[in-house]
């Protein structure tokens, strides 16, 4: 666990943040420097009222971000009981994956493929941002995760 500003000096990428209403400033900040290669952080918000939390964490969102490509040859369409969804965040590819639980590969900074599997089994939106993949959870609506992740900066 480390503060923003000590995650930002961390990590080989700019680390985006939620301009939405209420999500600006996240409850915890999360890094790993070494995976995958560039570092991962993660950006965690308590549950709250319009935010339920997880049934495993009490965590109502979790925004991850890395160096990464998705593509279709490595996206991973594959749920137990859900609904994976191709969508644009920001003009850029996504996946919208309902349901639990779900996994998708994509290409590291390093042309690794890489498994990763959803961690709040929650809905998950998962997309590109210039040479970053996102990955948001919770148990929010489409339409909900749709507004956060457009607000990203």
């Amino acid at each position: 666990r480390v503060t923003l500003a000590e995650a930002r000096r961390r990590v080989t990428f700019p680390v985006l943040l939620p301009a939405a209403a209420g999500f600006q400033a996240p409850d915890a900040v999360f890094v790993d420097r070494d995976r995958p290669p560039g570092g991962r952080v993660d950006l965690v918000y308590r549950a709250r009222p319009g935010l339920p939390p997880s049934q495993f964490t009490d965590a109502g969102l979790l925004v991850t971000q890395f160096r990464g490509r998705l593509t279709d040859d490595f996206i991973k369409k594959v749920t137990v009981g859900g609904l994976v969804e191709q969508v644009e965040v920001a003009g850029q590819p996504g996946y919208w994956f309902s349901g639990e639980p779900h996994f998708y590969t994509y290409r590291d900074a390093r042309g690794g493929v890489v498994d990763e599997q959803t961690r709040l089994a929650g809905n998950t939106l998962v997309w590109q941002a210039g040479e970053q993949t996102l990955r948001l959870e919770g148990q929010l609506p489409k339409e909900e995760a749709l507004r956060i992740a457009e607000s990203m900066r």
